[in-house]
């Protein structure tokens, strides 16, 4: 899903001096029993560095520690270009009997090779976590519009956690990867290397009571081939909210059962863009439910992004963003958490607005995502055949 410049970044060079000692009682060269001076011992040679550590995956009494490789910054990347990696995530031993865990929170830290000294938030891309979509919904039992996509993390908005109480239930032998990738729209000096310290938060089961959530992914389109922009319909059934004809950034188009190409990473040409996405199709309700966390996914320039019920007419969430001051970037991006939850109904229509305003002389790229974490109603703890589920676009 269900992909984000260019500037001066400070460089953020960490340099290492290392000092030799003397003791405080040399006063100078020592005489020898001749009367000549005695050679001064040579220093030893510096140490070489350390190496950085190894990348790792570890299991926590919290959860999951994780260390990405190390990522060198030798030049501008933009969203999606920059160096990326993934790796696997075991919640058990080999040999543990499987059960049910569930995901809480995921927090992710830029730092240098070291693995600890800190690294601007700019050179985040994303930290993704992600199952097999269609194993996932065997897992519910019943088959739910997710992408595989758990949580994501970016640019202003680098830590999620599910209010009290909430978590996502997953099997511990489930496959989850995690992948991590960097970007630099602002630094142009020497290299420098930084990597990805990630942390997520797992509660066994049985440990407390724990209500099940479900995230559906909405995106931001735009139209690339096709007569109507209405995502997931052959023919519209409302008036309005079709998304416009526009240029991908990048490779990846969205195709739908009905062979309409779409783009969830296009560009915005320089001044103000208000972008209109009918989602209904994407969160694809299976019963009136409850959102509990919207977790929010924007590129810089964007000023906000919103879901409304056109039903009622009515705004369900509105994220607005904080530019970074002097440089391209988000520095703060809005996120919702709420125990009560806001209610959502699976026979009403929904539209995702985005507003970007682009205030350079040049095209940016773009992408607009709510993640909903919503209360599952029918969740099973154990695995059992789901519905077939309905037809994905292909990407």
């Amino acid at each position: 899903m269900p992909r984000p410049v260019l500037s001066a970044f400070a460089a953020l060079v960490v340099s290492s001096l290392l000092a030799s000692c003397s003791s405080p009682n040399d006063a100078g060269p020592v005489a020898s029993a001749s009367g000549e001076p005695a050679a001064a011992s040579a220093a030893p040679p510096p140490a070489p560095p350390k190496p950085p550590p190894e990348p790792r995956v570890t299991r926590t009494p919290a959860g999951v520690d994780a260390l990405s490789p190390v990522y060198t910054i030798d030049k501008i990347y933009r969203s999606m270009m920059g160096p990326q990696s993934q790796q696997r995530i075991h919640l058990k031993e080999e040999t543990a009997p499987a059960g049910i865990a569930w995901l809480t929170g995921l927090k992710a830290t830029m730092v240098g090779a070291d693995g600890e000294t800190l690294v601007p938030p700019e050179y985040m891309c994303h930290s993704n976590l992600d199952v097999d979509p269609i194993e996932h919904e065997k897992i519910y039992g019943h088959a739910l519009s997710t992408s595989g996509r758990l949580f994501t993390l970016s640019q202003g908005q680098l830590d999620v956690q599910l209010p009290p109480g909430f978590g996502i239930p997953v099997r511990t032998d489930q496959k989850i990867d995690l992948t991590t990738q960097v970007l630099n729209l602002n630094h142009h000096g020497e290299p420098m290397q930084v990597r990805h310290h990630v942390e997520m938060s797992v509660v066994p089961d049985g440990v407390k009571p724990m209500k099940p959530l479900f995230m559906a992914g909405v995106y931001g389109l735009h139209l690339l081939k096709g007569d109507h922009g209405v995502f997931g319909e052959e023919k519209p059934k409302h008036e309005g909210s079709a998304c416009t004809m526009g240029k991908a950034a990048s490779n990846g188009e969205y195709v739908d059962q009905h062979g309409k190409e779409f783009t969830g990473h296009w560009i915005v040409k320089p001044g103000r863009e208000v972008s209109k996405t009918r989602v209904t199709t994407m969160m694809s309700l299976p019963f009136d439910t409850t959102i509990h966390h919207i977790a929010v996914h924007l590129h810089p320039f964007a000023e906000s992004l919103k879901l409304v019920d056109l039903t009622t007419g009515t705004t369900v969430y509105e994220a607005k963003t904080r530019q970074l001051g002097g440089k391209i970037g988000l520095e703060h991006v809005d996120s919702f958490s709420s125990v009560e939850g806001i209610p959502v109904f699976k026979d009403h229509e929904y539209e995702l607005v985005s507003v970007y305003n682009n205030t350079t002389d040049v095209d940016q790229d773009s992408m607009a995502v709510l993640l909903l974490y919503m209360l599952d109603k029918e969740f099973s703890p154990e695995p059992k055949p789901a519905p077939a589920p309905k037809k994905r676009a292909s990407r």
